[in-house]
């Protein structure tokens, strides 16, 4: 089924738009910063350009969080591993041993 789109829309048809209910959507606005015009209490108006502009954002920043966390993770794991190599006096683990035994191991010290 399709979505009827306007330039501007009101919260149902957000609602509709981005498959939520309308709760989330109003959450979306006083939480998230989703870009919308008040018209009168309670009464909000999105623009179509500003919502998928929004979006767009939206899907750009969890990608670059999730870049930031599997960094994140690499580094540590390397931390751990040279944390390691010290403590066993340059001698590696075996092959394959996961972060989290190694975790493990460190925490059981």
């Amino acid at each position: 089924m399709a979505v009827e789109t306007r330039e501007v829309m009101t919260i149902e048809q957000v609602a509709e738009y981005m498959q939520l209910g309308a709760e989330d959507v109003e959450r979306l606005i006083t939480d998230l910063g989703l870009p919308a015009l008040e018209v009168s209490e309670g009464v909000w108006r999105v623009p179509r350009a500003a919502l998928d502009e929004w979006l767009n954002r939206k899907a750009l920043s969890r990608d670059r969080d999730r870049r930031t966390a599997r960094t994140d993770s690499a580094r540590l794991a390397d931390k751990l591993r040279e944390d390691i190599l010290r403590d066993r006096g340059g001698v590696p683990l075996p092959r394959g041993f996961a972060v989290e035994a190694i975790r493990e191991a460190r925490e059981g010290d």
